[in-house]
Parts: structure tokens; sequence; C-alpha cells
């Protein structure tokens, strides 16, 4: 939700780190009724800059300015497990492998501190300048990786939506397996 409100251009968008069951936890204040907001008018302006086509990941993998991060648990990413009974297994060529779950703190469901953050996506090879391109099944866990570039200050990045939804299940598109790409975190 957080980059689809963004990429229709609703910048207010937060992420409740740790989520509900942290906020409740710290003994914060809950509702227990629905609440009626007042009617507003959202206009969209679309930033096409924060999506990615099955065409420009195509094209990105020739490319050394462009990194492709693949958001999926090592499992999927190396073609051991099938995210899709009816798609094929591994990753988009040249890939590298953040998992959405490696940046966060397991104990806490919170994001991992700053420093963490940063060591994790430069062991990537992932650098401020460069464009980067997430992927996962189906867009959640790219999005979550995308989350955190932008927390870190990655401004040139996007989120190929159609992800391995669409790339897996076109057998014209290449497919590689194993972790010939390193593979970084856990998940």
């Amino acid at each position: 939700l957080w980059w689809a409100l963004r990429y229709y251009g609703h910048d207010a968008a937060k992420v409740l780190n740790g989520g509900l069951p942290k906020w409740a936890a710290e003994g914060r204040p809950l509702e227990a009724q629905t609440l009626t907001p007042p009617p507003a008018t959202f206009r969209a302006r679309v930033r096409p800059a924060l999506r990615a086509t099955c065409d420009e990941v195509r094209q990105a993998i020739e490319r050394r300015d462009v990194c492709i991060v693949d958001a999926l648990p090592e499992p999927f990413y190396t073609g051991q497990a099938s995210l899709y009974p009816t798609h094929r297994a591994g990753h988009i060529p040249t890939a590298m492998n953040v998992p959405a779950p490696a940046n966060v703190d397991q104990a806490t469901q919170t994001l991992l501190p700053a420093g963490d953050l940063a060591r994790l996506w430069a062991n990537a090879g992932i650098t401020p300048d460069q464009r980067v391109i997430t992927y996962c099944g189906a867009g959640v866990y790219g999005a979550y990786d995308l989350f955190v570039l932008h927390v870190l200050g990655h401004e040139n990045v996007s989120l190929y939506d159609g992800s391995w939804m669409e790339w897996g299940a076109n057998p014209e598109l290449p497919v590689e397996t194993g972790s010939d790409n390193k593979t970084h975190g856990s998940g």
C-alpha cells in the first residue's frame, strides 16, 4: 500500500514500525469504534518512474548501472522451491537476493537499525547512485525492499509489480537457478 499510494502521488503515506502489536505493547492508545473521516478529494498524479515494466527489467539484465533485486526468501530465489505451481522456479538473471524479511528484526518485527540496513544493502553491491528495480512474487515483498531503500535515501528505485507472477509464467523470458549471485540476509 505504501508503494501504491506513492505511485499515485500520495506522499504522506507512513509505515508503522513494528505494526499494531508493537503499538499495543507500548501501551499506546487504541480505538475500538469505527471512525468516519471527513470526505476529501484525492487527485492521482501517477509517477511512472516508480514502476518498472517487463521490458525495462529485460533491458536491465544487460546493464551494469541497474541492479535487479529479488525480495523473496532464498529457496524461491535459488529455485529450490517453486512459488507458483504453474510457473518456472528461479530468479531473473543477474538479480541479487535481498529477502524482505532480512530487513526486519524477527523478534520485534521492526526495521533493523539504520547501520545494519546500510550494511545489508551495501553487501548486495547497491550504491545510492544506482538504479534499483525490486520484485518478488506479486509485488508485496518487492515493495517492502523498495520502502527500505527509500528509508536509506535511495531515490532511483522502482518496483517491477508484475514480478514473478508475470516473469515466471512467460517461457520466452530467461530464468536462472542456484545462487550464482550472492544471497544476502535470511528469509
